[in-house]
């Protein structure tokens, strides 16, 4: 599963792969860096990837934004 969401003009690229039974890899590519972190579901890697782009936005002024 392969997406992005815009922080400001900036574009963060997000992605979650699945590497065999009970692991994935989550992985945020920014324009600082890259991001990756492990789960055993797709569903907590999403969980995740909710929270960076909140932590993103937040940091960005969009202090309003909640992952739902």
């Amino acid at each position: 599963m392969v997406s992005f969401f815009m922080v400001g003009s900036e574009m963060v690229r997000w992605e979650i792969t699945s590497l065999g039974q009970d692991v994935c890899r989550l992985m945020i590519t920014h324009g600082n860096g890259t991001i990756v972190e492990y789960f055993r579901s797709a569903a907590q890697a999403l969980d995740r990837q909710k929270e960076i782009e909140a932590l993103f936005l937040e940091a960005r002024g969009a202090a309003s934004f909640s992952p739902s």
